[in-house]
């Protein structure tokens, strides 16, 4: 999916809503990565050439050219038709070990692996068509490493619900970590927001059903922000203990200093939200370190308590501040 939104000076809010971003048009740089919108603003180095927005690009470009299973000559493509992991780079291992660790901890409300129920569901194709039964539910895979896990012959990664995550990530590594050295950044990629620097911003998200109605707004600083739902693809979420698809309900939007954390995160969310057509149960299944808002289409709207003091409600909203 593409997006027509660009950045801003600091003081210009962005709009966030499930992988699509709306902000007028401005002069930055700009890519097609991804089958999405890359904007990138960066700045402040004491190197100027230790990030640019070309390079940022070039790192965003090169994770696509390695993750993306539209492709079949794409490293992890090769994986999954291979499923040797003696052929697959270090790089690329050690990163679905940290893909496959973070996923664990939502207990089975995200799973990388789903790339068999994603093909039978047409959600590529954009004609959604129902799961065969057959498929069963996807294997379960805690405790199990990427050459564990290929071992089963259902298991293909998905890079859908992570690859921008880890795109943003190594963007972020280039920055540098919080202080007197670190780079300004500001990235777009799709709808999810990356940030890095001295000052926070402001991040608008939008109804779970209209992209143009925002509702809340909520500052983050040294984070990345994204937010899934099925507002723009009715039936994409696939719920991994059914191995079918959820019903469509909310939004959810997490927060975390890792943009990979973040990703996975708002898929997790958004599947046990929709679930239980709650943030409350959503809530509750939340990892240590991940800030959250859950956006209900009646206008309820959940999050924890201590994100009070950063958010604006937008619209007449009825929170419930989780504890």
């Amino acid at each position: 999916m593409g997006n027509n939104q660009s950045f801003s000076s600091r003081t210009t809010r962005l709009i966030l809503l499930a992988a699509l971003v709306q902000l007028p048009q401005l002069s930055h740089a700009t890519w097609l990565v991804m089958g999405t919108r890359l904007e990138v603003r960066a700045s402040g180095c004491k190197d100027p050439k230790r990030i640019t927005p070309e390079r940022v690009a070039k790192l965003i470009q090169e994770t696509e050219r390695r993750y993306s299973t539209w492709t079949p000559d794409s490293e992890l493509s090769r994986l999954n038709a291979g499923r040797n992991v003696a052929k697959a780079s270090p790089e690329l291992v050690a990163e679905l070990e940290t893909v496959l660790t973070i996923s664990s901890r939502w207990k089975g409300a995200f799973h990388p692996g789903l790339g068999r129920w994603v093909l039978a569901s047409g959600v590529r194709t954009g004609r959604l068509k129902p799961i065969p039964e057959s498929l069963g539910r996807p294997p379960e895979f805690v405790g199990r490493g990427v050459g564990a896990v290929l071992k089963d012959p259902r298991w293909v990664f998905e890079e859908g619900g992570f690859a921008k995550g880890l795109a943003l990530d190594l963007a972020a590594a280039q920055a540098g970590a919080p202080g007197e050295d670190a780079c300004e950044l500001e990235v777009n990629l799709g709808g999810q927001i990356l940030h890095r620097g001295a000052k926070p911003i402001r991040v608008q998200i939008a109804s779970p059903t209209d992209r143009s109605r925002p509702w809340v707004e909520i500052t983050i600083q040294n984070a990345s922000i994204a937010t899934s739902g099925q507002s723009e693809n009715p039936g994409h979420l696939i719920d991994p203990t059914t191995g079918q698809p959820v019903a469509s309900q909310g939004s959810a939007t997490a927060i975390h200093a890792s943009a990979l954390e973040a990703d996975i995160a708002s898929t997790a969310l958004a599947v046990i939200g929709s679930k239980a057509g709650s943030g409350l149960e959503a809530g509750r299944a939340v990892p240590p370190g991940v800030d959250w808002v859950y956006l209900h289409p009646d206008g309820r709207a959940w999050a924890p308590a201590r994100l009070k003091t950063r958010i604006q409600s937008l619209a007449p909203l009825k929170w419930q501040w989780v504890d």
